[in-house]
């Protein structure tokens, strides 16, 4: 053999991963990781109110489950909303007769979810009511659980047990995470069905079996089934065909291309046939032309020529998608962002609220991880036209993982910059984290190496962002990072469930008793009843149990405050337009939900005496004749 012609022994002394086999004691250290974070998880959760999508989501999960009806909260699919109210089967909950009116519009969820709140509590107690969110939760927390395990052992079987070890950890570590991992709302449930469908989709273009391709189009059913973000499924799955078969040998790639066409095919069903069986196959198959759609998209497709095709999804499926579509094409509420308001948003919105709210020093391991990355494929590339020869076995799953982490990302990323209006959380690009945290497993080969500068940089930054994280608990809701001036500030620069979603009766009710107050002028983010917290408060609004606290002003603060004890939700401190619950009946903030109000200018110019749980602020006015 000549010698620029290497044997194929001669490649395979040249693995691209670790090649001892991965000790049996990963599995005890992942099992022991995923069992702190659900007990930090779940110990935190439990002094946190229902945040505004929780309040609705689970009496619209368990109406469904009870009445077979899912065009309560419709703007969402209603799979998610089904596996977490399955608790509530046996607590069994009163469920009010729903008022009349269109159950998938404006504020409806929120007022039957009221009523709801409300019956319960009058007759059960809010203990009951707070056990059946929490219920509820603790199911979101397990499907956390399952999520963190398929990023344990993805990561694994790429690099090794120091890799999936890593990725995990810092998965457990994130704040927005263990945020969101607590929360009875379907973000979470979507990230792992998301993150779940691009892996068995890499499993089956690398090594396609039947219950790989069954896994596959249950995964991407399951994600279509609890959000509508999943149809970026699609671009993704077409994404992966083809690289799949640009890696192939030109002389298979005729036959290569027909299997993977038809695959996808197989997958396309098998997700119809899930979404379908969420919904009981209701109204599935309805003419197109059947239809009245009000956003833009659905108006291009649905084309007179048309009306008579069959429509192989269920109505409320196609009605929901119809009316999140024209949340996206035109926002819902205004968009805030550093003190500027915008019905359209920005581009940049989405990265730079990452960047505010995750651990500087898990940016600081990503940047890391791109740069060994990006070094291993120059040195990959150098020795592949040395070398002329194919890809081992292995190399060749880690470039399909490469490609499924980069799709993963830059896919629901851009859509979210470039193709949406509602910039009001992380939770909205939270299906690409764990796409990020697989990409960090590359830097577990660095203690494999004997590296040991390098791997006690890595061990020094997770150990930073556990410390970073846990100095929060249990606020991580409100978790910012110095960028964004820490928790104390992060409501200056980002608004809604970035930081505040109502998350903080409880801690409020606690501060005050430690304070010594009896009672407060509360104005409140949120649907939960303040009074059910043992909260006494009046609502310094205009039209307000507490209106008499404000005083007229001129010019762009249009009010001053007397003395007393004030607390303001974030949200409404910075100007955005929403309904206040004021014992049992609703003030509005703001003329029109359609634009920021400046009702609590005068306090943005003080400093608050404290922050609660980085969402409710504080505030002492004093009698300025003392």
């Amino acid at each position: 053999m000549a010698r620029g012609n290497p044997r194929e022994t001669d490649i395979k002394r040249q693995p691209s991963q670790p090649s001892s086999p991965p000790p049996a004691i990963s599995w005890w250290i992942a099992g022991a990781l995923l069992a702190i974070f659900a007990l930090n998880a779940g110990l935190s959760q439990r002094s946190k109110s229902p945040t505004v999508d929780e309040f609705a989501h689970v009496p619209a999960g368990y109406m469904g489950l009870q009445s077979a009806r899912f065009d309560l909260y419709g703007k969402t699919p209603p799979l998610a909303r089904s596996l977490f109210t399955l608790p509530l089967l046996l607590s069994r909950p009163e469920l009010p007769e729903p008022p009349p009116g269109n159950r998938m519009a404006g504020w409806y969820p929120w007022t039957y979810a009221t009523g709801f709140f409300h019956v319960n509590v009058r007759h059960y107690g809010v203990e009951f009511v707070q056990r059946v969110y929490r219920d509820a939760r603790f199911m979101v927390l397990a499907m956390t659980v399952v999520l963190g395990a398929v990023l344990f052992m993805w990561g694994r079987r790429l690099h090794g047990a120091a890799g999936g070890i890593l990725a995990l950890a810092l998965f457990t570590l994130d704040p927005n995470i263990l945020a969101h991992s607590r929360l009875a709302t379907v973000d979470m449930a979507e990230t792992l069905f998301f993150f779940l469908a691009v892996a068995s989709m890499v499993a089956w273009f690398h090594a396609p079996t039947r219950w790989r391709l069954a896994l596959a189009g249950l995964a991407c059913g399951a994600a279509l089934a609890t959000k509508f973000t999943a149809v970026l499924l699609a671009p993704i799955g077409v994404g992966l065909a083809l690289v799949t078969l640009i890696l192939a040998p030109p002389a298979r790639r005729r036959t290569l291309s027909l299997r993977l066409a038809g695959g996808l095919m197989i997958m396309a069903v098998t997700a119809l046939l899930v979404v379908n069986t969420a919904y009981v196959f209701g109204g599935s198959l309805k003419g197109l032309g059947d239809y009245r759609f009000r956003s833009q998209a659905l108006n291009m497709v649905q084309q007179p020529w048309l009306d008579w095709l069959p429509v192989p999804l269920p109505a409320d499926f196609v009605r929901g998608f119809d009316a999140q579509q024209v949340d996206l094409e035109t926002g819902d509420f205004p968009n805030y962002f550093n003190g500027r308001w915008s019905q359209q948003g920005w581009w940049y919105y989405y990265p730079v609220a990452w960047l505010l709210k995750t651990p500087l020093s898990l940016v600081a391991l990503l940047l890391a991880a791109a740069g060994l990355a990006a070094a291993e494929a120059l040195e990959w590339r150098r020795r592949h036209h040395a070398t002329h020869v194919g890809l081992p076995p292995k190399d060749s799953l880690r470039r399909l993982s490469a490609w499924a982490v980069g799709l993963g990302i830059a896919i629901p990323m851009i859509a979210a910059c470039f193709f949406n209006r509602l910039d009001i959380g992380v939770r909205y690009i939270l299906p690409i984290y764990p796409f990020l945290f697989l990409s960090l497993a590359g830097l577990g080969r660095l203690c494999r190496r004997r590296e040991p500068v390098a791997a006690a940089l890595v061990v020094g930054a997770t150990l930073l962002t556990a410390a970073g994280t846990f100095s929060v608990y249990p606020h991580y809701l409100g978790y910012a990072n110095l960028l964004a001036g820490g928790m104390e500030n992060g409501w200056r620069v980002l608004s809604n469930s970035n930081n505040d979603w109502g998350q903080d009766l409880p801690a409020l009710a606690r501060e005050l008793e430690r304070r010594g107050e009896t009672d407060v002028r509360l104005a409140y983010f949120g649907h939960a009843e303040p009074a059910a917290y043992g909260i006494n408060y009046t609502v310094p609004l205009p039209g307000g149990s507490g209106a008499d606290a404000l005083r007229a002003a001129q010019g762009r603060i249009p009010f001053t405050f007397r003395p007393g004890l004030y607390a303001i939700s974030a949200n409404l401190l910075v100007g955005l337009p929403y309904q206040v619950m004021d014992h049992g009946r609703w003030v509005p903030a703001g003329h029109t939900l359609n634009e920021p109000q400046e009702i609590f200018a005068w306090f943005r110019k003080r400093t608050p005496d404290t922050v609660v749980g980085g969402s409710i602020l504080l505030f002492r006015v004093e009698d300025p004749a003392r």
